[in-house]
């Protein structure tokens, strides 16, 4: 059983016995005071368990003092890089506030290694210590291709260590993202070039903020036989702030419950048998009575939403952990 690549279990005491039971952890980073999705359960009805955890906001894109990662003026901006063999693409700017970059793969690489990279540099580097985030509008064509926005330091500083924010291109139309943790935990489901294997420089080196050259567009997991286009309006860079979430509500289908807690960045709260708050460090704060009773996740599709009141003018963002147990 354990052998299973990408599966996961628990080891509980059953009838007398340690046992392993199959779980589901899906998780999902929600931003906004709602945010709706679709879970999929693939076991019996169960009640509600999660985990919860309040990440940092950022200030609007639009605020004074933001610095101005990439503007798209013109063609020149973005130089070709690399590419997969048999991908190949475009990128020119529009209006001197959109930059659209086109994408094709003849199916020589296998779509998940279907990448191409676009590159800008700053010399001399970029200062983004107090800039972590980022602030971007983005035009999906729904062809679910990912888009990497990735900021690097020069290599003898960072050892190779990557700022990859990942979007799934799995919509149409504009839409406004705040970037602010790097992607890890998704990065090996996809293929890069052969210098970002090695795992240790990927984990263990940091990005050093304090000199950004790099700015890079990414796009992979390219649909062969079909063009993917995206378009970006001008990418920001945004500073990080500290904003409390207050009472989130967790609905599945017509049923909710409140949760009364009080929670700032990097604190979590889990609701399985009981409901309790932690701080970032790990440490328990309290147990927490929720209001209403605890919803029931039942089998098949369940449509999901959590709301949020935020103590500040700023997004609320908070990630989301559904934990589902099988084997009943």
């Amino acid at each position: 059983m354990l052998r299973q690549s990408g599966k996961e279990f628990t080891l509980e005491m059953r009838d007398g016995r340690w046992q392993f039971r199959p779980v589901q952890n899906d998780k999902v980073r929600t931003a906004g005071h709602r945010f709706t999705w679709n879970q999929h359960n693939p076991y019996e009805d169960q009640p509600l368990r999660l985990r919860l955890q309040a990440q940092m906001s950022v200030d609007p894109w639009d605020a004074p003092g933001n610095i101005q990662l990439a503007g798209f003026r013109n063609d020149q901006e973005f130089t070709l890089d690399a590419s997969a063999p048999g991908v190949h693409g475009s990128f020119h700017a529009v209006g001197d506030t959109m930059g659209i970059f086109t994408v094709e793969s003849d199916g020589t690489s296998v779509r998940e290694g279907s990448w191409i990279k676009w590159q800008k540099t700053f010399e001399p580097c970029l200062n983004l210590n107090e800039h972590q985030g980022l602030g971007v509008w983005v035009k999906g064509d729904g062809s679910g291709a990912l888009l990497n926005l990735r900021t690097e330091s020069p290599r003898h500083m960072s050892m190779g260590a990557r700022g990859d924010h990942f979007i799934k291109l799995d919509f149409e139309g504009w839409r406004y993202f705040e970037l602010v943790e790097i992607e890890s935990t998704a990065f090996n489901d996809f293929l890069w070039p052969d210098e970002y294997h090695n795992v240790y420089n990927s984990y263990f080196y940091k990005v050093v903020f304090s000199c950004i050259d790099k700015f890079q567009v990414w796009i992979n997991n390219v649909p062969a036989g079909q063009k993917t286009e995206v378009a970006l309006r001008w990418v920001k860079a945004l500073p990080l702030r500290n904003q409390t979430i207050k009472n989130p509500v967790v609905r599945v289908g017509r049923h909710q419950v409140t949760l009364p807690v009080k929670m700032s960045p990097g604190m979590y709260l889990e609701l399985d048998q009981d409901c309790k708050l932690y701080s970032k460090e790990g440490k328990l704060l309290e147990t927490v009575v929720p209001s209403g009773a605890i919803p029931v996740l039942q089998k098949g599709e369940n449509k999901m939403e959590v709301e949020y009141r935020s103590g500040g003018s700023l997004t609320p963002r908070a990630d989301v952990t559904v934990m589902i147990k099988g084997g009943n």
